[in-house]
Formats: C-alpha cells, structure tokens, sequence
C-alpha cells in the first residue's frame, strides 16, 4: 500500500484531480478478478482504470482470468502495471493479451548487441549455479543484475 499511496501522490497535480473509487488487496487473480467482475456489473459502461500492483504470477491470473470471461467488458479496462512485469507478459506467447489494454514498462532492450551477447551467455550456465539461467529467459530480478553489468562495463 505504500508504493500504491506514492503512486497516487506523485500523480497529484493541481491542474486536474483523480478519483479513486475502489482498493482492494488481494490474494490472488481469481479474487481480483471477482472484484472486478462485481466492479463492472455495478458501473456498467464506466471507464475503469486499474492499477495492478502485485507480482507476475497474481497479475498474470487476473488479466487472464478477465479475457477468458465473456460477460465482462473488455473494452473499458485499462491496466497499469506499476511492476516490471511487462517482459515476462510479452515473452508468453501463448496468451491473448493483446485483448486488453495494458500499460508498463520494460528496462531492457532485447534486440541491443550487448543483450544479444549477455542471454546467449546466459543460457549456458548452470541453473543450479545461477538460479533462473539456462533459457533464453531472463526474471526481472536478473534484468537488474544485466543493467548493473552493462552499465558497469560501459563506467569500465
């Protein structure tokens, strides 16, 4: 709730006003998605804006679970993700998530030279070395140890 509470006050701005109509903490996606669901039964036709701040696996469950329910609007849900989930979002190609509108952000530019020489490195190594190598998958955890590298290299 503390990241959420600078969230909204780095937002503030005398020129406009924001309204918060719901929070919720939730356990996991199929709670967040039910209080949705009832959010969108109740304010047909509204706007709403929702602000998604928990890890991959929650955030994952909940805009899945949305795009596979047929009886809610898709069209009116926009998700911000305040976490760097996005690569891992994009990487699973398998899901539908061009269905719904979703913004975040990426730290990591996959096409760069020097990405493209760090994962082929990366999926050499031990994964019981190196939790999480051995794929050309990278955690967001692991992206900050990249940046760390690079920018290492680049001080160097």
């Amino acid at each position: 709730m503390i990241r959420f509470q600078y969230i909204f006050e780095s937002l503030y701005n005398e020129s406009y006003s924001i309204q918060l109509k719901a929070i919720r903490r939730v356990l996991d996606g199929q709670e967040g998605h039910q209080f949705l669901k009832n959010l969108d039964l109740t304010e047909k036709g509204s706007l709403k804006y929702v602000i998604v701040d928990c890890n991959l696996m929650i955030s994952k469950d909940l805009i899945e679970n949305h795009i596979r329910d047929i009886y809610m609007s898709r069209s009116n849900f926009h998700y911000f993700m305040t976490n760097l989930v996005l690569d891992q979002f994009i990487r699973n190609k398998n899901q539908e998530f061009g269905a719904i509108n979703i913004t975040g952000f990426r730290i990591i530019n996959r096409k760069s030279p020097f990405f493209k020489t760090f994962i082929s490195t990366w999926r050499l190594l031990d994964p019981f070395q190196w939790p999480g190598a051995g794929s050309l998958e990278i955690t967001v955890s692991w992206s900050f140890y990249y940046l760390l590298l690079k920018n290492t290299r680049l001080v160097s």
